[in-house]
């Protein structure tokens, strides 16, 4: 791919490392106004303008630099949408069936343990931590899980922290204040709400990084991402039904922060 065009009057940056400023480019002679101006010298004119792009204001050769620079990834429409919320996107249909009923029968169970969270941002919620050996931590900490987690947010390295996974359930009347997620490791990771089940009448709003409000009612199997730290979140009071998520958090590096063991405990 190659660039589409250059303008003569704007000014170019250097877009390789190590090249030098050129400054404001202008083709040799005449301006483009010129009537007297035919098409082959200005053919001409972009030929040497693009050759100075290349090869360097001082001659040098930064061919391997521009063919790195086109070649580099592109974000994905989810990593683009990451990025523009301040670390924030929501992916719907995420399991496969067969993994999103596992789930769902494996969350019926642990329903009747839910407690009243002694300490949260959020008011009138109940919740439990999903225990050791349970089918739902084999469905969601997969590498499978872990690759596609890195897929959709460019963070590479991720995989299942220690923390453990919370079930939680929103009756009417809860609700969560805004807030920006607790930083629990030297590196924020990522915190995944899961929504099993949702009759209820509330959405999840954030912030962009523009500082736009942007809000979605989370449908069963959809997956929200947030990066601790990074985008401020909140659900709106529940008027009536029932929204059941599991949250759960990916880590690149397991060296804790104070705040790891602080936010522990909650039932």
């Amino acid at each position: 791919m190659q660039p589409q065009s250059v303008s003569w009057k704007e000014p170019i940056s250097a877009a390789v490392s190590g090249s030098t400023q050129i400054g404001m480019l202008r083709p040799p002679g005449p301006e483009k106004t010129d009537p007297c101006l035919n098409s082959r010298s200005v053919a001409n004119s972009k030929h040497r303008v693009m050759t100075q792009l290349v090869m360097g204001a001082e001659g040098q050769d930064l061919s391997a630099g521009w063919e790195q620079y086109w070649k580099r990834p592109k974000r994905n429409k989810f990593q683009t949408q990451f990025k523009q919320n301040g670390g924030l996107v929501y992916i719907r249909n995420f399991l496969e069936k067969n993994d999103f009923s596992e789930v769902q029968k494996q969350c019926e169970r642990l329903v009747g343990q839910c407690k009243p969270e002694k300490s949260s941002w959020a008011t009138g919620r109940i919740g439990t931590y999903v225990p050791k050996g349970n089918p739902i931590l084999e469905v969601l900490f997969s590498q499978s899980i872990a690759n596609r987690l890195e897929s959709l947010t460019a963070v590479k390295g991720l995989y299942p922290s220690d923390y453990p996974v919370e079930l939680r359930v929103y009756r009417s009347g809860s609700a969560m204040e805004w807030h920006a997620d607790d930083v629990l490791f030297a590196e924020p990771q990522m915190e995944l709400v899961y929504t099993v089940e949702n009759s209820a009448e509330t959405r999840t709003q954030w912030r962009t990084r523009a500082g736009a409000i942007k809000e979605q009612w989370t449908e069963p199997n959809s997956l929200l991402i947030i990066e601790a730290g990074g985008a401020e979140h909140r659900v709106l009071p529940v008027k009536r039904g029932q929204r059941t998520i599991l949250k759960m958090l990916f880590t690149t590096t397991n060296q804790k922060l104070s705040a790891y063991a602080e936010t522990l405990g909650q039932y």
